[in-house]
């Protein structure tokens, strides 16, 4: 297997992620106004996504980490190069999936308890909190990409001057930042719906039951969340 066959690969999984990561949830669905359940419902849903994202990131970590450490004891410049980012950025990922599976059922735990306090004072703090969150996605994924291209560049002037410990840390930086766009486009998906949700939350919607028994709904104009 060629330096160049492995740069054609990550290349074509680099252009995969971004494209995957631009093709987030910027189309957000309808604009009907949501339910306080429904909000509830859709906090509950992208902590959850949160949390089963936890199990990928801690996966991929520990097969970056296991990767690296086989890489390294080859003993080989190349592999020497490539184990250095494998195994420093699975670290990062490794901790992420633990942080994700630990503090997922407690934050979900304390906005059940904000949104019981008063819907208003939740849907603001989380509208808040999950634009900034949307807006750090964005300079990520921007810093991935400009990663995956700096270590594609980097691993093809070490194929150029001969340098393999150079080639096998672009290779890996590569790859890596490759994953990591990949991850951080699910978990931006997953946000933007939530907040598309938490912005449609301007109405508030009554479900009535007339006297035959049959559904309905009242629409209140005005914003009343409590």
């Amino acid at each position: 297997m060629t330096s160049r066959w492995i740069v054609a690969r990550v290349a074509l999984l680099a252009g995969a992620a971004f494209c995957f990561s631009g093709a987030d949830a910027r189309a957000d669905g309808p604009d009907a106004p949501i339910t306080k359940a429904d909000a509830q419902d859709a906090m509950h849903a992208y902590f959850l996504g949160e949390k089963q994202q936890g199990y990928f990131w801690g996966g991929i970590g520990l097969f970056a980490l296991s990767a690296g450490g086989y890489a390294f004891a080859r003993r080989t410049e190349f592999s020497r190069g490539f184990a250095y980012p494998m195994m420093a950025v699975g670290l990062i990922q490794l901790a992420v999936g633990v942080v994700l599976l630990v503090r997922s059922d407690a934050q979900i735990a304390a906005l059940d308890k904000t949104f019981g306090d008063g819907a208003r004072g939740f849907r603001d703090a989380e509208l808040e909190r999950i634009r900034r969150v949307n807006r750090t996605f964005l300079i990520l994924e921007i810093a991935e990409a400009v990663l995956i291209a700096g270590g594609i560049g980097l691993a093809g002037v070490g194929a150029s001057r001969g340098n393999d410990t150079m080639k096998g840390v672009g290779l890996g930086l590569a790859l890596q930042a490759t994953a990591m766009l990949a991850l951080d486009g699910v978990a931006s998906h997953r946000a933007h719906i939530y907040q598309s949700a938490l912005e449609r939350f301007d109405v508030a919607v009554t479900p009535l039951v007339g006297a035959s028994g049959l559904g309905g709904a009242a629409l209140t104009l005005g914003g009343r969340f409590d």
